[in-house]
């Protein structure tokens, strides 16, 4: 930062979105799933 480089500091969603990825990946899969299925439907 003091080189005044961008530091990205992700909100709480994402930071549960990582662990849930890191921690139970087949339910991670599943909510991404989910969600494609959900955009697809809005598109």
């Amino acid at each position: 930062m003091e080189a005044g480089e961008d530091v990205i500091v992700p909100d709480e969603a994402a930071r549960r979105a990582y662990f849930l990825k890191w921690a139970d990946r087949s339910a991670y899969d599943e909510v991404m799933r989910h969600r494609a299925t959900r955009l697809e439907e809005m598109s």
